[in-house]
């Protein structure tokens, strides 16, 4: 399955493969800006392991930045290297060309004519691809996704909209049978979409979590500074240590160290000590470390509270340092973090769906109902009760809990050990 120039499901997408047993395999598509969205695409990425991962990501970066360029120049610097890029129109796959044949792949279409794509295909010794450019199930789908559509671009749908042309086009997920039938007369375009599905990797996320570096240092080095940072804070909070304090620190510095999580520790300090009212709380009240490095303001020797609680050799999960910052310094902590972190940080994403009242109200409006009358049917459906057109009530349903735009999270950020594409 593929994203159009993003990767917003893909992670909705491995939870659903696991759950029913499937090998997913993600990728996104590109078009020229403007294009007709249900027009075949420039090229479709398909990402085979973990660099190829990352350049799919700069290039949804890039795009995402200016959305003028053109992807397939784009594509030509950044290269797939680690990926397989299917190209749909003769002239492109000659100008890809220029970077090497490896890893471009000929798309041919299901139910689209391919005989000059084939050809171009053969001459330039570019394997063939066969696809099926799926947007929706059935003729029920395909209505949903035209109201999707006139949702989206903020329209009233055209009584008779097409779409895709008569009912069961290209763009309508084809069984095993309609595609073996359709290309019989290229079974090496078969071979390799089973090659492909194949070369997929079994995820393309890390296995463990990936944590920032502090300043670039070492493993070693950052480890080396957090317990000289204990020492600095043995002497603000104790003035001096007895025998209890050091073997606290030294078991809980002992398990920081073999878990890997020096850096983690250093890089929440620096952040909280530019911002000297917050307030850590939660588990992480439970470290010596954490309140002598300033991240918490309770004596966890003096409550008897257990470090294991927060962080032990069994956990599998990283410690959840949990802090609060004043509302009024929120602004200067994440300006600070984006310059800190420059180009290995950035908001995180959240996705708006639609609820019951915008549901029926952008349904409504794209079927042309009159503004005046879709305030007292929008109650109607909150509420839950009859009356409602049924054509109505149905889109609405099917409208509702689907992602509506992108927001961002108030307070959620992302630091990288490298860039952030």
């Amino acid at each position: 399955m593929v994203d159009r120039g993003n990767l917003y499901g893909l992670p909705a997408l491995y939870r659903a493969a696991s759950r029913s047993g499937l090998k997913a395999f993600a990728g996104a598509e590109f078009s020229r800006p403007g294009t007709d969205e249900e027009a075949p695409p420039l090229f479709t990425f398909y990402p085979l392991d973990r660099g190829g991962f990352a350049r799919l990501n700069r290039l949804i970066t890039r795009l995402s930045a200016d959305s003028s360029a053109d992807p397939a120049a784009l594509l030509l610097e950044e290269g797939w290297e680690g990926a397989r890029v299917a190209v749909f129109s003769p002239d492109l796959l000659s100008r890809l060309l220029e970077r090497g044949p490896r890893g471009l792949r000929a798309a041919l279409v299901w139910r689209l004519p391919f005989r000059s794509m084939l050809s171009a295909a053969r001459k330039l010794k570019i394997p063939p691809l066969a696809l099926n450019l799926a947007l929706y199930r059935d003729e029920k789908e395909r209505r949903f996704y035209r109201l999707l559509r006139a949702v989206d671009q903020n329209r009233r749908m055209v009584p008779g909209e097409a779409g895709d042309g008569a009912p069961g086009g290209f763009r309508r997920r084809a069984a095993p049978e309609e595609i073996e039938a359709f290309f019989s007369a290229v079974p090496d375009a078969l071979y390799q979409t089973r090659v492909l599905a194949g070369d997929a990797p079994e995820t393309l996320f890390p296995e463990s979590y990936v944590f920032p570096s502090f300043k670039g240092l070492a493993a070693g080095e950052e480890f080396a500074l957090l317990r000289s940072l204990c020492g600095r804070g043995i002497r603000r909070r104790y003035g001096a240590a007895d025998e209890a304090l050091r073997r606290r620190l030294s078991f809980e510095l002992d398990i920081i160290r073999r878990k890997g999580f020096a850096g983690y520790f250093l890089v929440v300090q620096d952040i909280v000590s530019r911002c000297p009212r917050t307030c850590g709380r939660g588990s992480s009240a439970a470290s010596i470390v954490s309140y002598l490095l300033g991240i918490t303001h309770v004596d966890p020797l003096a409550h008897n509270l257990f470090f294991e609680r927060f962080l032990n050799m069994g956990r599998m999960d990283p410690p959840d340092i949990d802090v609060d910052f004043p509302w009024d310094e929120r602004q200067k902590t994440l300006e600070y973090v984006f310059e800190t972190y420059a180009g290995r940080a950035a908001m995180v994403a959240d996705h708006v769906t639609f609820g019951p009242r915008s549901a029926l109200r952008e349904a409504a409006r794209a079927f042309g109902i009159p503004e005046p009358d879709i305030g007292p049917l929008s109650e109607a459906f909150r509420l839950g009760e009859s009356g409602l057109p049924p054509y109505l009530a149905a889109a609405a349903s099917r409208l509702r809990g689907m992602p509506r735009h992108i927001g961002t999270h108030p307070g959620g950020v992302v630091i990288t050990p490298g860039a952030i594409t």
